[in-house]
């Protein structure tokens, strides 16, 4: 009645946008558990910020959605994250171009999950494309990355191989362990399918050390 509702609702929006981005860190490394119960418990205040946010905020929400990812893929939320994704996607055209590859990166990452894989590719290449533009060689490994999955898992071995030796690469020289692991289970994985069993056992071994050097369980699971 006092008309203070929308202040309030942005100040909410703000707090959990700033909380999520706090998280992101921590969701792969030893505070994953904590930070996975603390956004299950705020799950429902996740959802009334984006929506909020998709009507008021459009880049808040893209921020948002492109911070609660990794939340929603360890917890097989990927119907929800990517109707997020692409929802804030579509309300958001002129947004940071930084935050647009990222929530990019994250719905190609959705649409695999699903088995969309012509999808999946779309978004990647538009992430990476993006990434080369912003001079960002990091997460160009991890886009190539990505392509390369496509490829991995429609049985072209040899065409996924090149984007996984060139991802490996590019992240051996700046140090990123999470792009490290993926590009050596992925380079195992090839292995594996071409029958070449015992550097698919050492690449997989290898990948195993990293994840748990940043210990990562989800990644040392899988």
């Amino acid at each position: 009645e006092c008309g203070e509702a929308e202040a309030f609702r942005r100040r909410h929006a703000e707090f959990f946008l700033a909380l999520a981005e706090e998280a992101e860190q921590g969701l792969w490394e030893s505070e994953q558990g904590g930070w996975l119960d603390r956004f299950d418990a705020d799950h429902d205040n996740m959802r009334a910020a984006l929506s909020w946010s998709l009507e008021r905020d459009p880049e808040t929400a893209l921020r948002l959605a492109g911070a609660l990812a990794r939340f929603w893929e360890i917890r097989s939320h990927y119907l929800e994250g990517s109707s997020w994704i692409k929802a804030a996607l579509r309300q958001s055209d002129h947004a940071n171009r930084r935050t647009r590859a990222k929530a990019l990166s994250e719905a190609g990452t959705f649409a695999w999950h699903q088995g969309d894989y012509e999808q999946a590719t779309v978004f990647h290449g538009q992430a990476l494309a993006l990434y080369r533009e912003l001079g960002d060689e990091g997460n160009a490994a991890f886009a190539l990355l990505c392509l390369g999955v496509q490829d991995l898992e429609q049985g072209e071995y040899e065409r996924a191989k090149p984007f996984f030796e060139e991802a490996l690469e590019l992240s051996r020289e700046l140090g990123d362990k999470r792009t490290i692991v993926y590009a050596l289970h992925n380079l195992a994985e090839v292995a594996r399918h071409t029958g070449h069993y015992e550097q698919a056992r050492a690449l997989g071994m290898e990948a195993v050390s990293v994840s748990r050097e940043m210990d990562d369980k989800w990644g040392t699971a899988r």
